[in-house]
């Protein structure tokens, strides 16, 4: 079994216990360990080693480039996640983000209450402009696995593009506290309703599977982003792709699928 597998099961099962507990209901986790089990083991190791199709570098269009389209406000939310990107949450302050947003405390206060509305803000933005992506190439898809990988494909490639956004929601976001954390639940919540057709291709999957995968993808990202930074992101596209597609199509189809060109 690849350690980066075992890894993100092990985010899967994090994501379950954590929104339980911040949500006070951690008298679920009992009655969910049998489909927790049920979902680990649907896991088989991959055939062989999944590996990312060469693709042309990806660069993001220069930090100035892309504030110089957005009005006052998306250039501090934009401006926010790039120097918490840099300094983290705590360390980051309103003076700061007006200066390289080009605008003043006064435009900052006009839009946002204090420097935790801001965060929140920007990462509904961020992932706003991620789903605008991630929906079309979702819904492009010959059939729904192909989907999936298309998602994933689309994902990815947002998280090079708009490095900043990419950064905030997948690992600076954590310092921001409870609010933060269900904001990301949302998000995530509305992706693994993508997974729902999985389960009429095989009926058995546990119903805490789309959660539990939601999770295992996020702490990939999070590895990935932390160890190698958000230009990389697509490298994870067949491990993401298997991680999904095993327990609903098994280890076999779930890889020739993720390794494939399609």
């Amino acid at each position: 079994m690849p350690s980066q597998m075992i890894r993100a099961m092990i985010g899967g099962l994090q994501k379950v216990v954590h929104k339980r507990l911040y949500r006070d209901e951690q008298d679920e986790l009992v009655e969910l360990a049998p489909q927790i089990w049920q979902w680990w083991l649907s896991y088989p190791p991959p055939p062989g080693p999944l590996r990312a199709a060469r693709r042309r570098s990806q660069e993001a269009r220069p930090f100035e480039e892309r504030q110089a389209v957005g009005n006052p406000a998306e250039r501090v939310l934009r401006a926010l996640a790039a120097t918490v990107a840099e300094k983290g949450y705590p360390a980051t302050t309103v003076a700061e983000v007006v200066e390289r947003a080009s605008t003043s405390q006064r435009t900052f206060y006009e839009h946002f209450a204090n420097k935790e509305e801001a965060l929140l803000a920007a990462l509904d933005s961020g992932s706003a402009q991620m789903l605008a992506t991630v929906l079309p190439a979702f819904r492009r898809g010959q059939s729904w696995e192909h989907s999936v990988k298309a998602a994933y494909e689309a994902m990815f490639s947002f998280g090079t593009e708009e490095p900043e956004y990419t950064q905030l929601g997948a690992v600076e976001m954590y310092a921001a506290g409870k609010r933060a954390l269900q904001t990301r639940d949302t998000i995530m919540e509305g992706l693994e309703a993508l997974l729902q057709p999985g389960y009429e291709l095989a009926p058995d999957t546990p119903a805490i599977a789309a959660e539990a995968i939601g999770g295992a993808i996020y702490a990939l990202i999070y590895d990935q982003v932390k160890a190698k930074g958000p230009e990389s992101m697509p490298e994870l596209v067949p491990m993401a792709t298997y991680m999904t597609l095993a327990p609903f199509l098994g280890a076999e189809d779930a890889f020739a699928l993720a390794n494939g060109a399609g």
